[in-house]
C-alpha cells in the first residue's frame, strides 16, 4: 500500500505538501489518501449487511446521480447494452461536473 495526498478537488501531490499551491480553490491542506498498489484492497470488500445493489447504494449513502451511475457501471453491456449505460454514465457524470464547477464559481465570488 502507498499513500499520496491529494487535495479536496482530486489533484494529486507527493508527499509532505503541506497546502494545495496549484488549486485555487482549496482553502485547506491535502488530505492523505490510501493507494492500492494493485493486490486487493478493503474498499472493495462488500459490507457483510448488503445482499443486492440497492444494499450497497444505501449503505454508501449514494445519491441519485451516483446510484445510477453505480448501477449503470454493474449492469455494463446487460441491460440494455453498452453504448445506452456508457452514454448514461457519461450523462450523470457530467452532470455531477457541471454541478461541482458552479458551486466552486459561487465559492470563489463569496456567494
Amino acid at each position: 500500500m502507498t499513500y499520496e495526498t491529494r487535495c479536496e478537488h482530486g489533484i494529486s501531490w507527493r508527499l509532505g505538501c503541506e497546502m494545495c499551491n496549484r488549486c485555487e480553490m482549496c482553502n485547506r491542506g491535502p488530505e492523505i489518501i490510501e493507494t492500492s498498489d494493485g493486490g486487493s484492497s478493503s474498499y472493495y470488500d462488500l459490507p457483510p449487511d448488503c445482499d443486492t445493489l440497492q444494499d450497497v447504494i444505501v449503505k454508501k449513502g449514494m445519491d441519485f446521480t451516483r446510484g445510477n451511475i453505480f448501477k449503470a457501471a454493474y449492469r455494463w453491456d446487460v441491460k440494455p447494452g453498452l453504448t445506452y449505460n456508457l452514454e448514461k454514465i457519461k450523462w450523470f457524470a457530467e452532470d455531477a461536473l457541471r454541478r461541482i464547477y458552479a458551486e466552486e464559481r459561487k465559492k470563489v465570488r463569496g456567494e
